[in-house]
């Protein structure tokens, strides 16, 4: 696919800097991730002809742009994207891999077409190991671009600069010198036993410009039956969620190599500035950051956006498969042995339980487990290959 350099514009000068590296196995450090990304491309609207002849005036072959668009900015092959019947965001054609997805309006070319990754799409995005955020970021800009949003997720792995009780703490007694006039807290909690589920502190609203969160994400991670690394004893996430204007610009700071950091900090401090308690000046601008929280976003002279998850959709899976759903069905197969002779019953148990998850089985799933197989150079199955393997193990076994 021949795609022509165009000029960028709307160059954004840096202004203040930011935190740094991390290191998995030393969980004291702070680690700096891209959580979404959301865009909007007009191929319409540009000189890319192996794109524009599928965007004129026919929106029947509209959306044969999708599986071009997946290969050039992703890598991936149209036999491994498959349509969602799900609509969204008023796109009524939405292509997925794994959790990314491009969308267009099959009858409203005024909607381009649109470009999400999602928190997890994120990581589907660092798992393919096709490139780094600046080489998706350069080839988005070379269309005709609206940048919805781009959230920057800072992960404190240590309580050395602040747990979220802290954080309430100096919201409620009048510590916080900030551009927000409100904030809103949510705590979740099972009503069978009151345990506590998810704890958030959240700065401004879906509508602002810039949106600031402040959640607990060992909690989430725990409850959502995630698996987590024994390194890790302590995660809390300070979220920026950028919109409009600001995304732009945090998006073209980074394809530009400028400082993005710098004035992502310069952001946070705008926002958000956590003030001495202790300082007898009535007027809270004018007292001193306290220590904790400039050296949380002070960590290092610069940050740079990691690549979170070396795991793949399938290692997950199979991790919460190994301590959650094994368990159970151990439980169950043995509760219905006659005896522990291998026999019809016993293979009949065995066969019945994975012809009943095959039975669950999407095409999004067989997507995914493809996926995994053609990255170990193995060849793709069907789900029909799946159930002949399921009866000749059924017939080896007994």
């Amino acid at each position: 696919m021949e795609i022509d350099t165009l000029s960028l514009k709307n160059k954004v000068k840096p202004s203040i800097g930011f935190s740094g590296d991390f290191d998995s196995k030393k969980s004291s450090k702070i680690e700096t991730i891209i959580d979404w990304f959301q865009c909007t491309i007009f191929p319409g609207k540009n000189d890319f002809e192996s794109l524009k002849k599928f965007y004129e005036n026919d929106y029947v072959y509209q959306d044969r742009i999708i599986p071009v668009l997946f290969k050039y900015l992703f890598n991936i092959d149209s036999i491994n994207i498959i349509r969602d019947s799900v609509k969204l965001n008023g796109y009524d054609v939405v292509y997925v891999y794994n959790n990314i997805k491009i969308m267009l309006n099959s009858t409203r070319d005024d909607m381009g077409v649109n470009i999400l990754l999602s928190g997890q799409a994120c990581r589907d995005y660092e798992d393919l190991g096709f490139g780094t955020w600046k080489d998706l970021f350069d080839k988005i800009s070379k269309f005709d671009i609206n940048i919805n949003r781009i959230d920057i997720a800072i992960d404190s792995f240590t309580d050395k600069y602040f747990t979220l009780t802290k954080v309430f703490d100096y919201i409620i007694n009048g510590n916080l010198s900030t551009k927000f006039r409100s904030t809103f807290e949510m705590k979740k909690r099972n009503l069978s036993n009151g345990k506590l589920l998810g704890d958030t502190i959240q700065f401004g609203s879906k509508a602002s410009e810039v949106e600031i969160t402040f959640y607990d994400k060992m909690l989430e991670r725990v409850n959502a039956g995630r698996i987590i690394s024994e390194d890790i004893k302590f995660w809390f996430r300070c979220e920026l969620r950028f919109r409009h204007d600001l995304a732009e610009e945090i998006f073209r700071l980074i394809i530009n190599d400028e400082d993005y950091s710098s004035r992502v900090k310069g952001i946070l401090y705008n926002y958000i500035d956590f003030k001495n308690p202790y300082s007898k000046d009535k007027n809270i601008t004018r007292r001193s950051t306290v220590k904790w929280w400039s050296e949380f976003i002070d960590y290092n002279n610069k940050f740079k956006i990691a690549s979170k998850s070396s795991e793949t959709s399938i290692t997950k899976k199979y991790n919460w498969l190994l301590s959650s759903v094994s368990k159970s069905e151990m439980l169950v197969y043995f509760a219905k042995l006659n005896n522990f002779k291998l026999d019809s019953l016993s293979t009949d148990l065995l066969f019945n339980m994975l012809t009943r998850g095959l039975e669950n089985v999407e095409d999004k799933d067989i997507m995914m487990i493809n996926n995994e197989r053609i990255k170990n150079k193995l060849d793709p199955v069907t789900k029909g290959e799946m159930l002949d393997y399921l009866q000749s193990l059924k017939d080896y076994l007994f």
